[in-house]
């Protein structure tokens, strides 16, 4: 069967996969969009229209912005937020008055 692993689990490299080239296709477009913002100004259109796109461009650029945002803060495992919140409570210096 594909997409199972032993025929018991599954297969998770597909997903990881999946979230690799979504992320990918972010970066992709948040290119695309500044080599637009780029060249905008020398394409010629009249000023009126070089406002409104610059506009449209940068709301797209916000909204990919926060897409990424969101993507960071769901691909880190919650395994891994108790694991650096516990090495942060560890590692958290003292002040010099406790030591006394």
């Amino acid at each position: 069967m594909k997409g199972l692993s032993h025929g018991i689990l599954p297969d998770t490299r597909s997903y990881e996969k999946k979230l690799y080239n979504d992320a990918m296709t972010v970066d992709a477009l948040i290119m695309l969009a500044g080599a637009f913002v780029a060249v905008l100004p020398f394409l010629g259109f009249p000023n009126s229209w070089d406002t409104a796109l610059f506009f449209l461009a940068g709301i797209f650029i916000i909204s990919l912005g926060i897409a990424v945002r969101r993507r960071e803060a769901h691909s880190v495992a919650p395994e891994q937020k108790k694991k650096e919140a516990a090495f942060a409570d560890v590692n958290t210096p003292s002040s010099p008055h406790e030591n006394a």
